[in-house]
């Protein structure tokens, strides 16, 4: 809400006070102030059992509720705000999945419809315009303007190179007998670099971007092979290389074990400040696979600044129900870090595998999450692979789908949401 605040457990001092004044309590009450009735949740230290009741009030889902009718707000909108934020559902709960990351089938958000809500945003609106009504005084300050953050992981650098010699033997043989004769040259002329591989397409990424003013991070994997990590047989200085000569931003992708594991996580961070020779302070984990509060706490002993892990692999949407950043808090050891966490609401193998969707059903899921964090004023994280933005096999027509949905996106940074589908519309009809 971008306004300054501060507490106090002296009554005299409220009633004295000139500024608009907030009663956060069961008991007292002061007049002329605004009541919310503390559930009880901020008073308490660590994790408890908690199950939120969730009802409807003036067209928002609300928990928490009140007990009393003075209150001028009918729930507690700073706990419930608080247990969203925190990820509080997800401590300690032991119906994981198959990569042991927390379902989203088990989220409240899920449960009760507004995972594609950012619910905490659109409850923060609201507070402000009922404070405003309550102290002419008080006025609403803006929100920062709508940005848009795309970011690219890089798992795979090449689709072709990285592999031995034996799986590409195997791999054009397959080609061979299956007929795919074009495929086949194509696949024999990277091997032989007389053919770029469809994988190293970062000049490519870049240069889209950039024709919308667009800088994405590149979150670069450098940890080594495995069961879900791919192939490591690559010589990664050329791809770093390629990344610094376009002054990129560039983050860690832990390896997929990485992230329980806080030797390894030293390791590869070091190995990727090693290849670039600056300090890494951006993290984004393989797989969005972490547990709250130990891969954060990881995080924090690594000096990471801002974290682009949150969101769910499986279904797009709004995991923490906000759009806005905000500082990690430890709910085990009850404490805030100066850690960013910049929640991500879409990615490109949760549209494609996950939701069965097709390539040309990408703008419009992208544009629609666009619209609704443009209304709040939030940031709009995306994440893709450079493997998407290859057109190959199962991604053909994506990138172009992809480009279309960028250039909207970025005209919702400066301009409104009928200015840019008005944008759009005329450059597809002088097209």
């Amino acid at each position: 809400m971008h306004v300054d605040i501060s507490f106090t457990t002296k009554l005299q001092v409220a009633l004295d006070s000139t500024f608009p004044v907030i009663c956060y309590s069961r008991e007292h009450r002061i007049p002329n102030s605004f009541v919310v009735e503390p559930e009880g949740l901020l008073f308490k230290r660590g994790v408890r059992e908690v199950q939120p009741e969730v009802t409807e009030w003036n067209g928002t889902k609300i928990f928490f509720q009140a007990t009393k009718a003075d209150t001028s707000i009918p729930f507690d909108i700073f706990a419930a705000a608080f247990y969203l934020i925190t990820r509080y559902e997800e401590y300690g709960c032991a119906d994981l999945d198959e990569h042991g990351r927390f379902k989203f089938e088990n989220s409240i958000a899920y449960k009760h419809d507004f995972l594609d809500i950012p619910l905490v945003d659109q409850w923060a609106e609201m507070l402000d315009k009922m404070l405003n009504a309550a102290f002419p005084m008080y006025t609403i300050k803006a929100k920062s303007r709508f940005r848009f953050c795309p970011s690219i992981d890089i798992d795979h650098v090449y689709k072709y190179k990285s592999k031995f010699i034996s799986i590409n033997v195997i791999r054009l043989a397959q080609k061979l007998l299956a007929g795919k004769k074009a495929e086949f040259k194509y696949h024999l002329k990277v091997l032989l670099n007389k053919a770029p591989d469809p994988y190293f397409n970062l000049e490519y990424i870049v240069d889209m971007h950039n024709d919308y003013n667009l800088r994405p991070i590149f979150f670069l994997h450098v940890g080594p092979r495995g069961p879900f990590d791919g192939y490591s047989y690559y010589n990664p200085y050329k791809v770093i290389k390629e990344l610094f000569y376009r002054t990129l931003i560039v983050g860690l992708h832990p390896s997929y074990n990485a992230s329980g594991n806080l030797n390894q996580m030293i390791k590869e961070k070091k190995k990727l400040e090693t290849m670039t020779r600056v300090r890494v302070v951006l993290n984004r984990f393989h797989f969005l696979k972490f547990t709250f509060p130990q891969s954060f706490e990881h995080l924090n002993a690594l000096s990471i600044a801002r974290d682009y892990s949150l969101g769910y692999a499986n279904r797009t949407g709004f995991r923490a129900s906000t759009c806005t950043p905000f500082l990690f808090y430890n709910m085990e050891k009850d404490y805030i870090s100066t850690m960013e966490m910049h929640p991500i609401v879409l990615m490109d193998v949760t549209v494609q595998k996950y939701m069965q969707r097709e390539a040309k059903d990408l703008l419009g899921i992208i544009s629609s999450y666009a619209e609704i964090i443009k209304r709040y004023n939030g940031e709009m994280v995306t994440l893709f692979h450079n493997e998407s933005l290859s057109d190959e096999d199962m991604w053909y027509g994506w990138r172009e789908e992809y480009k279309r949905a960028v250039q909207y996106v970025a005209l919702l940074e400066l301009h409104s949401i009928d200015e840019a589908k008005e944008k759009i519309n005329n450059q597809l009809m002088n097209s």
